[in-house]
């Protein structure tokens, strides 16, 4: 009979838990500060880095409302972003979960200093995002 450590064990019998994925466009607004929630058609309540997700609200109120916690520059924006996701057109009275969290570990999480300047536009065109050496 075998001996099978307690980490194992542990390490075994933990789910897996599901983390919201970001694209590019969403990464940029997060490492700017701008992006505090992101709409999605499923809950991701495992997910430790939301602490709050919205009941099913439709894309109307959430292009018209939480454009800009989204990391949008203006309604227009975040429905362009949305299609481009889905690569079709979102309708109006689509319904989505919206969560709110940190998702900063996201775009900072083993990201060097000198990784996310290189990355980043807005450190790019800013001397104040520039550490001198």
């Amino acid at each position: 009979m075998f001996l099978i450590k307690k980490e194992l064990i542990e390490k075994m019998s933990l789910k897996q838990k599901k983390r919201i994925p970001f694209n590019v466009w969403s990464k940029e607004r997060i490492r700017q500060g701008r992006k505090f929630c992101t709409s999605r058609h499923n809950r991701y309540k495992d997910d430790d880095r939301v602490y709050y997700i919205t009941p099913l609200l439709p894309f109307w109120l959430i292009k018209e409302y939480l454009w800009k916690v989204e990391g949008a520059d203006s309604p227009f924006e975040l429905r362009k972003v949305m299609e481009e996701i889905y690569g079709r057109e979102v309708l109006a009275d689509e319904k989505f979960y919206v969560h709110f969290g940190n998702f900063s570990d996201e775009v900072f999480g083993e990201e060097t200093l000198e990784e996310h300047e290189k990355n980043c536009s807005f450190c790019k065109g800013s001397q104040k995002g520039k550490v001198k050496k």
